[in-house]
């Protein structure tokens, strides 16, 4: 399997993550990131909407654990103060990402992370594109990377 991660971070700690090719859409019961707000046109923040589903996947019966991204591209902000940086996977997640699926990082000077999976079990990652700010980065001193 090829996995065009193009710069982005996967913040891994512990656990068991796997990445696997897409489904063209999710099967059985799932949440949508849309109908928490996500709105995937490359404009708005869409980190906390994300979240939100995520949150709920892992505890609602009726999400079964699975969160469906559809085609589009969804601005994360990895660079969120405190120790939570990105989007927190919970444990016994399915994110499903559609092809044409992109989480991409909202450009930093500071270290992030897109996903992370921090002390989880049972996760899996199918799909999507996962894109960082390697062009747009600006290390200390003004420099980019």
């Amino acid at each position: 399997m090829t996995r065009a991660l193009r710069g982005a971070c996967l913040a891994l700690a512990a656990g068991l993550v796997m990445l696997r090719p897409a489904l063209a859409t999710p099967g059985g019961c799932y949440v949508n990131v849309r109908d928490f707000g996500a709105r995937g046109d490359g404009t708005g923040n869409d980190t906390a909407p994300i979240q939100a589903a995520i949150d709920s996947a892992s505890t609602s019966p009726l999400a079964c654990g699975t969160v469906y991204i559809p085609s589009g591209t969804y601005l994360i902000r990895g660079d969120t103060l405190g120790t939570r940086k990105g989007i927190l996977l919970r444990s016994n997640l399915t994110l499903e990402m559609a092809p044409g699926a992109v989480l991409q990082v909202l450009p930093t000077n500071v270290t992030y992370a897109i996903l992370r999976a921090d002390s989880v079990d049972n996760v899996v990652i199918r799909g999507g594109t996962l894109v960082g700010d390697r062009y747009q980065h600006a290390a200390l001193g003004g420099s980019r990377l």
